[in-house]
């Protein structure tokens, strides 16, 4: 039996799906972005539009608030650009420490361990100095550690 050369009888795989779903939603927001003044265009960071119902992200609650009262406009450009009905509109609000980098781990520098030593008698048998003492070499010791990796 031969095939119809226009017909793709290849489905997609999940991979090519989760993309395609990205690009689509990638277009949705930026058909909202350009309807959107410029300002609040760059707090609406991420559009999902699925089962017709539109779905916003935004990185605070005030800008949320300033898109739910621009959510007329936010619907006409979906159904002018798309042809889609929007039956519903989500903003939510997510947490910065998504798009935050991992935080290097902050590691004391030499002039501050130095500073943790009792400087007028080292041999003080003050138990804050102790302490101060026991904490400087425990830091010292880490460092050398990290040097050596």
């Amino acid at each position: 039996m031969l095939k119809h050369p226009l017909r793709n009888s290849r489905k997609p795989t999940g991979m090519e799906r989760i993309t395609l779903t990205l690009q689509q939603n990638q277009l949705h927001l930026e058909a909202i972005q350009k309807q959107l003044p410029k300002q609040l265009a760059e707090h609406c960071l991420h559009a999902v539009f699925n089962n017709n119902k539109l779905m916003l992200f935004t990185d605070s609650p005030v800008w949320a608030s300033k898109l739910l009262y621009s959510r007329v406009k936010i619907i006409d450009a979906i159904a002018s650009h798309f042809r889609d009905p929007v039956q519903g509109l989500t903003i939510r609000v997510v947490d910065n420490s998504i798009f935050a980098y991992k935080k290097r781990q902050n590691k004391p520098f030499q002039d501050n361990t130095s500073n943790l030593n009792p400087s007028d008698k080292p041999a003080n048998p003050h138990a804050l100095n102790n302490a101060l003492n026991k904490l400087a070499n425990v830091l010292q010791n880490q460092r050398k550690l990290n040097r050596s990796r």
